[in-house]
């Protein structure tokens, strides 16, 4: 893979690739990227079906995307234009949100509490620690978030936005990403597996004496 360094209008070193490289980064906080985006995105259909997507601005600044039905085919859709996904740019950062700690259903503090001491004398020494722990931390987080005004909200939401931690790149000549051999070999699996999936043999016994 072609890969060099570059740098921005900024001074800022940027890597370019002909594949980006996957970058992982531990998420403390939930933003509302739903709600942030709600209001500027311009509905579409069909769009579940596509197996890959490429988002970019074009001159004007405006948000383009084009798609290929399979991650394997040679051109993006659709010929001519791209399609612009939002009539507008969204301002800021998203507001985080905050937790529903415990899921659909939550559980008092006061009740796990109950439980686990209704269990522990079937627990090991090492899972029960675990549980008092757990049943600490857990009322630190809670207590932590139910004290948080919207000003520290604001303040976590752009101390931890991922974006700003990402690495800027910029494409470079396409080269193969795998072989014609590999290339083909998998059109043909993916043919295959496309073919089978409507074509179930029926439940029937074996050619043997049951009885």
């Amino acid at each position: 893979m072609a890969k060099k360094k570059t740098y921005g209008r900024s001074g800022a070193e940027r890597s370019s690739a002909t594949v980006l490289p996957p970058e992982t980064h531990t998420l403390n906080t939930t933003y509302d990227i739903s709600g942030w985006l709600g209001p500027h995105i311009i509905k579409m259909k069909n769009h579940v079906y596509p197996h890959t997507f490429k988002f970019f601005p074009d001159a004007d600044n405006k948000s383009k995307m084009v798609y290929r039905n399979l991650a394997n085919d040679k051109t993006w859709q659709p010929e001519g234009e791209p399609l612009t996904v939002l009539k507008s740019l969204p301002q800021g950062i998203p507001k985080i949100l905050r937790p529903s700690l415990g899921g659909t259903k939550i559980m008092k503090i006061n009740e796990l509490i109950s439980k686990v001491k209704a269990s522990c004398h079937r627990m090991s020494q090492q899972h029960l620690s675990w549980w008092i722990n757990f049943i600490s931390e857990e009322k630190n987080t809670r207590k932590t978030w139910d004290e948080m005004t919207l000003e520290q909200c604001s303040i976590i939401a752009e101390e931890n936005w991922p974006v700003k931690f990402l690495k800027e790149y910029e494409e470079t000549e396409q080269l193969p990403i795998v072989a014609e051999v590999e290339e083909e070999r998998l059109d043909t699996e993916l043919n295959r597996l496309l073919a089978k999936q409507n074509n179930f043999p029926p439940v029937s016994f074996e050619n043997k004496t049951l009885f």
